[in-house]
């Protein structure tokens, strides 16, 4: 009896010690507040009377001063699924982070951050703004003679192969091409004539004097097409590359077509060349965060741009 009473005794005096400590609280400062973390549990001897928010604002990435319009609320990615974090703003004290941040015609961006022992964290996330009219113009083979769509066409020749030259500029400044990823998607239609006309597998774009990659493995979370590319999809490729912040520059896509073995493509046979940037964005049917050019609906994350160029 006298060990049961010496044990009850010693619990209650640690319980005690605890309670002081303010290692246990009934509802006082450091509580676990309704459905958020336990506030404290991230850093030792941190204890907050509400649970951590993260506050953020974004800012044009090229003009830090200048706020972002049309912007999403954030999201808290798992970086381990990619999924979303449901519920969003409550964290716990010293936790790692990656927000999700994306405005209505700028490039999303992903931030990490660690988080304090503090009640509110401010972060700022920046954002490259959308180049939505890129002036297009297309070249003959010799990157001189302009294009003129319906009475100039790309000569190609029986089982021959030219090269339309796309020169591109900038439309605004502090506009671009692409956000962090740094690419851009490029795709061909045709719109006149047959997929049979050409040889795919020698066909090949340049931007800026580096080789594009194929489309279909270039590692994107999703490898869609438009659904707004009319007629028959032919082929397309990932282009590093991207307009400098205030840039005077003319850009080259350099675009090789090549005819099948021994056909020449019809007279005024129509093509699309169509450019749109790669982005982040969230998977409507699975929840995760993803980068690509086209989302799972098959429309383009941002604004599709295209040139046409006539082939014979």
């Amino acid at each position: 009896m006298v060990k049961q009473n010496e044990m009850l005794i010693g619990i209650v005096i640690v319980a005690a010690l605890l309670l002081a400590t303010g290692t246990i609280n009934f509802g006082g400062a450091g509580a676990i507040a309704p459905g958020g973390a336990a506030p404290g549990a991230g850093i030792a001897g941190c204890t907050l009377s509400t649970s951590q928010t993260i506050s953020n604002a974004s800012y044009n990435a090229d003009k830090p001063g200048t706020a972002t319009t049309g912007g999403y609320p954030t999201y808290f990615v798992n970086p381990a699924t990619g999924e979303l974090n449901a519920g969003g703003a409550t964290t716990v004290p010293g936790g790692t982070y990656t927000m999700f941040e994306r405005a209505t015609s700028y490039f999303s961006t992903v931030k990490t951050v660690t988080t304090g022992c503090v009640a509110s964290v401010p972060v700022s996330v920046l954002q490259k703004a959308v180049d939505t009219a890129v002036s297009l113009t297309a070249y003959e083979n010799n990157g001189i003679t302009a294009l003129a769509v319906g009475t100039e066409n790309l000569t190609i020749g029986a089982s021959g192969s030219a090269t339309a030259h796309i020169k591109m500029a900038q439309s605004a400044a502090f506009t671009h091409l692409s956000g962090d990823s740094g690419k851009f998607a490029v795709f061909i239609n045709v719109t006149a004539g047959t997929q049979n006309n050409y040889s795919v597998s020698q066909m090949s774009a340049v931007f800026d004097g580096m080789p594009c990659v194929a489309y279909t493995s270039a590692g994107l979370s999703n490898a869609a097409t438009p659904a707004v590319l009319t007629g028959v999809y032919l082929t397309g490729w990932v282009c590093t590359g991207d307009f400098a912040a205030n840039d005077g520059s003319i850009h080259e896509l350099a675009v090789r077509y090549a005819a099948a073995s021994g056909i020449n493509p019809n007279a005024g046979a129509g093509t699309n060349i169509g450019i749109v940037g790669i982005d982040r964005y969230i998977d409507g049917t699975t929840g995760v965060l993803s980068l690509g050019a086209v989302s799972e609906t098959g429309a383009a994350i941002q604004t599709l741009q295209t040139v046409s160029v006539n082939v014979d």
